[in-house]
């Protein structure tokens, strides 16, 4: 997905601050200014490229957001958002967990697609300055402010985008405490949606069960845990997809056992049927190197093609099983 080509066509914002007592609602569209539509452009372009963002459908029956949506139109804007601002406000009051912010509605476009994304831009505390005129001139303060949005560079904790074509809906949220209990608010209560396992969280569940599978089969086999890694970082930097069902073979192939396990896992996370696939390149950073620390707490990171190169580093298991790991065709070291 291309989603540096998004296009911001309408904004408005909505001020949703608790200790107001009521939410502030703009009867305006945000004029338009270049760095502000530029603030939420990246914002949802950060949205669109993370690996932490999930795919939804609505609950078409119960939804009521979805039943308004059938009725909107951008010329809408403002009656829409105002609703939608309502609707969280009142989310909000009944669970305090929730924190503040200032909803942006904006309609957008991304090549011929028409969205509509929803920003909550949860406040932050940080220090400013405050200018009083007194008896003797100005004076000039520090004082904590209460109600700074995230910086641009920030990724969106709370956000929705909707494909208006089919209602696809791409989101990121957070969990809080709702009605006693960790939950989803966004996603269940303001837009009623089902929800996809997202990318990151797929990837998780995999390295968790790789991990616990190798504990019990390869704690003493060094050359196995390194070798298992190894293939599931080339199947992640590949350009396709990684298909669940196909690991087993790949990272066990002698292992029947261990196979077994491992379908059992994936089933267990309900990803046997799962395709693999991450778009951002920091997700799989990670499986680009081994980080290795030894018993007397040497630590070493071997870039994986360094590691795939036996002419450049080699690991040796000697016959007391101690291992030796010998760095080879040096021509320069650095120190930091």
């Amino acid at each position: 997905m291309e989603a540096e080509n998004i296009m911001i066509r309408e904004a408005i914002i909505h001020i949703l601050d608790r200790s107001s007592g009521l939410p502030v609602l703009s009867d305006c569209l945000l004029e338009y200014d270049e760095d502000c539509y530029e603030y939420i452009r990246k914002q949802l372009v950060k949205l669109l490229t993370s690996d932490d963002k999930r795919e939804c459908t609505f609950d078409a029956e119960h939804s009521g957001f979805y039943n308004a949506l059938q009725l909107f139109d951008e010329d809408n804007l403002i009656g829409f958002s105002q609703q939608i601002a309502e609707y969280f406000y009142q989310v909000m009051s009944e669970n305090e967990e929730i924190p503040g912010g200032d909803l942006i509605v904006a309609t957008c476009q991304l090549h011929s697609e028409q969205y509509l994304a929803i920003l909550k831009l949860n406040y932050r505390e940080d220090f400013t300055h405050l200018t009083r005129s007194t008896e003797n001139g100005n004076a000039n303060h520090m004082i904590r402010h209460r109600a700074l949005l995230p910086s641009a560079s920030s990724k969106p904790t709370e956000a929705a985008i909707i494909k208006l074509s089919d209602y696809t809906i791409y989101l990121t949220e957070k969990k809080y405490s709702i009605n006693g209990k960790k939950g989803y608010y966004l996603s269940e209560l303001v837009l009623q949606c089902r929800t996809k396992i997202s990318e990151n969280d797929k990837m998780k569940l995999l390295t968790k069960a790789v991990e616990q599978i190798n504990k019990k089969h390869f704690e003493e086999n060094f050359d196995k845990k390194l070798e298992v890694k190894d293939s599931i970082s080339e199947e992640l930097i590949s350009d396709e997809p990684v298909d669940v069902m196909e690991l087993p073979k790949k990272l066990y192939a002698d292992y029947p056992n261990a196979q077994m396990e491992f379908q059992e896992k994936m089933e267990e996370y309900d990803l046997m049927k799962e395709k693999i696939h991450p778009e951002n390149p920091n997700t799989v950073k990670k499986f680009e190197k081994q980080f290795l620390t030894t018993d007397s707490g040497i630590e070493i990171t071997i870039p994986m093609d360094i590691y795939r190169d036996k002419h450049k580093v080699e690991f040796v298991t000697d016959v007391d099983g101690s291992i030796q790991i010998v760095i080879k065709n040096i021509q320069q070291l650095f120190t930091k």
